[in-house]
C-alpha cells in the first residue's frame, strides 16, 4: 500500500491497493447530481466502462427533485438510494459508489444515517462542503453532518476541479473536513459536457472524461475505460 501526502497538518493518507480494490469491487453504483440530463455526461461513459469490466452496475439518474427549478429533499434521495441497495442486493463491502455534486452530499449524509454504508468505496466528484451555489432550493441537503472519515481514506476520495463555477470551493475544503484523500483535475469545471456549461475554458466532460479520469488514482476506479467507446446513455 502506497502513501500520499495531504496538507502539512493532516495525517498521512493511504491510497488503496489496486489489486485489492479490483478484487473487492463487484458492483458499481453511479449517482447523478442535480441538473439537466444529457447524453454526453461522463456518467454514461463510466457506466459503460463498469459494465464492460463485468461488474454489476446501477445508475441512479431519477432522484425526485434533481432537476433545475425543483426542490430536492434528502428524504427522497435516502429512499431512492436504500431501495437500490435492498432491491439489487448490493453488499456495501463489494460496492463502489461514484456520486456527482449534490449526490455526493447526499451520500455523506447517508453515512451518518446508515454507518454500514461506509464499507462501500466511494468517489465524490465536484461535491461541495457548503451551499455556495446560490441555489436555495437545495438547502435541505445542508449542512453536512460532522464526519471524520480518516479511517476510510483508502476507500473514499474527493475529486475537484481548479475552476468549478458551481460550488465555488477547492476540493481540499471537503477532503480536509472529512480527513480523506483528494485530487484536483485542472480546468474540469463542474464536470459537465460543454453543451451544458458552454465555456471553452473548461474541459468538455463527458467527451473528455477519459482525460480527466486519469488524474484519479487507479485504486479508486479499479477498471479501465474501453479505449474506443463513445459515451452511452443507459
Amino acid at each position: 500500500m502506497s502513501l500520499a501526502s495531504g496538507p502539512s497538518d493532516s495525517p498521512r493518507r493511504y491510497l488503496p491497493d489496486l489489486l485489492t480494490a479490483a478484487a473487492e469491487t463487484k458492483n458499481v453504483l453511479v449517482i447523478d447530481g442535480y441538473g439537466e440530463p444529457h447524453g454526453e455526461r461522463w456518467q454514461h461513459t463510466e457506466v459503460a466502462a463498469a459494465r464492460a469490466s463485468g461488474r454489476k452496475v446501477e445508475h441512479i439518474h431519477d432522484v425526485k427533485g434533481f432537476r433545475p427549478g425543483l426542490e430536492p429533499r434528502f428524504s427522497d434521495f435516502e429512499r431512492r438510494l436504500l431501495a437500490v441497495f435492498y432491491n439489487e442486493d448490493l453488499r456495501p463491502e463489494q460496492t463502489l459508489v461514484i456520486a456527482h455534486s449534490l449526490a455526493g452530499v447526499g451520500w455523506l449524509s447517508m453515512l451518518k444515517k446508515a454507518p454500514g454504508l461506509a464499507r462501500c468505496r466511494a468517489v465524490l466528484v465536484g461535491t461541495p462542503l457548503r451551499n455556495r451555489t446560490g441555489l436555495d432550493q437545495i438547502n435541505d441537503f445542508f449542512p453536512l453532518p460532522n464526519l471524520n472519515l480518516a479511517e476510510l481514506t483508502d476507500r473514499l476520495v474527493v475529486v475537484g476541479s481548479t475552476n468549478d463555477p458551481v460550488i465555488h470551493e477547492w476540493p481540499e475544503e471537503l477532503a480536509g473536513k472529512l480527513g480523506v484523500h483528494f485530487c484536483q483535475i485542472p480546468n474540469a469545471g463542474h464536470f459537465m459536457p460543454r453543451a451544458l456549461h458552454g465555456s471553452s475554458e473548461q474541459l468538455d466532460v463527458g467527451p473528455e472524461w477519459a482525460q480527466a479520469r486519469r488524474a484519479i488514482p487507479h485504486g479508486y476506479l479499479p477498471y479501465d475505460l474501453p479505449s474506443s467507446r463513445r459515451p452511452l446513455a443507459d
